[in-house]
C-alpha cells in the first residue's frame, strides 16, 4: 500500500513485488473497489495535490496513474452545443478574480492563445451547461485550498480557433497576473479519458470561409483540449 502522504512523480507506473534474492515479479491487479475515487474533493487547507488511478493493463497486470497538480482546475460536465463548447469545472488551491479566463494555447505554438472570459457558477447561467451550479459572484474571489472549490462555467465558440491541423490546449487563467493552469479531469477512477469520453465534432465556418471540423478531446494526460482540422479529415 502506498501512503497517502508519500509523492508519487506523475506519469504510469508498473507495480512489481520484490522479495530479497528473487527477480521482481509483476502484479496482477486482482479485485480492487476504486468507487471512492469518484467524485472526489481535495482536502481543505492541502498545497499540493496527489492522484493515483489503479488499472490493469491490456497484458492484465496491474499499473498506477498518478497526477501531482496545484493548483488544479478540475473539468466537469461538456456539452458541445450550436457550434460552442461549453464547460463547467472547479479550481482548486486558488481563487478566481473579474479576470479570470479560459485560454486555448496552440500546441507546439508561440502564437498568442485565445482567451474567452468565463462565469462564477451561481452568477449566471450559461445556456446549454444542464443546470446552474451554486457559489458566490465574480466580485469576490474565493479563499485559496476551500474545499468546494470555486465553480465555473465558460463558453468557448469553436470559430474563435484559426483554422488548420492543430491542437489547441485548454487553460484556466484565475486573473490577469496569475500563471495559467490546465485545465484535466483527474478526480474520479478512469485512468484514461481519451477512449471514453467522446465528444462529436462540430462543422464551423473560419474567417477565410473554409469549413473546418472541431472538436474537444481529453489526451493521454487526461489534459483537456480541442482538436482543428480539415473538415474531409472527419
Amino acid at each position: 500500500m502506498l501512503p497517502s502522504i508519500m509523492t508519487l512523480p506523475e506519469g504510469r507506473w508498473d507495480a512489481y513485488l520484490a522479495l530479497a534474492g528473487e527477480e521482481p515479479q509483476r502484479l496482477l491487479p486482482g479485485v480492487h473497489d476504486l468507487r471512492s475515487l469518484i467524485d472526489r474533493v481535495p482536502r481543505e487547507g492541502r498545497t499540493w495535490l496527489g492522484v493515483r488511478i489503479p488499472y490493469a493493463t491490456k497484458l492484465g497486470n496491474l499499473t498506477v496513474r498518478s497526477w501531482l497538480r496545484w493548483p488544479h482546475a478540475e473539468a466537469g460536465p461538456l456539452r458541445v452545443v450550436d457550434g460552442s463548447m461549453v464547460l463547467r469545472g472547479r479550481l482548486y488551491g486558488a481563487g478566481l478574480s473579474d479576470t479570470a479566463c479560459l485560454e486555448a494555447h496552440p500546441r507546439d505554438s508561440a502564437e498568442a492563445p485565445v482567451r474567452v472570459p468565463l462565469t462564477l457558477d451561481g452568477e449566471a447561467r450559461v445556456e446549454g451547461t444542464g443546470d446552474a451550479g451554486t457559489g458566490a459572484g465574480t466580485n469576490s474571489s474565493r479563499t485559496p485550498g476551500a474545499e468546494a472549490g470555486p465553480g465555473f462555467t465558460v463558453r468557448l465558440p469553436l470559430d474563435a480557433l484559426p483554422s488548420g491541423r492543430r491542437v489547441w490546449n485548454l487553460w484556466l487563467r484565475p486573473s490577469a497576473d496569475e500563471e495559467p493552469v490546465r485545465i484535466a479531469r483527474i478526480l474520479d477512477d478512469v485512468p484514461d479519458k481519451k477512449q471514453i469520453f467522446s465528444y462529436p465534432p462540430q462543422r464551423v465556418t473560419g474567417e477565410e470561409g473554409a469549413v473546418h471540423s472541431v472538436r474537444p478531446y481529453y489526451t493521454l494526460d487526461n489534459d483537456l483540449s480541442v482538436r482543428v482540422s480539415c473538415a474531409e479529415a472527419v
